[in-house]
């Protein structure tokens, strides 16, 4: 599984940002992103937010509403959603 940092090295973006974090470990708790990330920077927060938007294929609102209000609610819709799939 691709690291966030490698994610933003493909990228052309080099960051001084925790070289172990994936994008899985910030969807399961995104009110803990600067803490997790070694990294306080806003655009890089979005940036990732964004990705695991995609690639979980939630909205950027309930990742960014989970930031805010502390909570792991993104992670309660993904792991609702791969519940639904092995059971359909």
């Amino acid at each position: 599984m691709e690291t966030i940092k490698e994610w933003f090295n493909n990228k052309g973006i080099l960051l001084d940002i925790n070289s172990d974090l994936t994008f899985e470990a910030v969807m399961r708790q995104p009110y803990n992103f600067y803490d997790m990330s070694d990294c306080g920077e806003s655009d890089i927060r979005q940036m990732v937010f964004e990705e695991i938007s995609e690639i979980y294929g939630i909205s950027y609102e309930v990742i960014y509403d989970s930031w805010l209000s502390e909570n792991n609610d993104c992670w309660v819709l993904v792991r609702d959603k791969k519940i639904n799939l092995i059971l359909e």
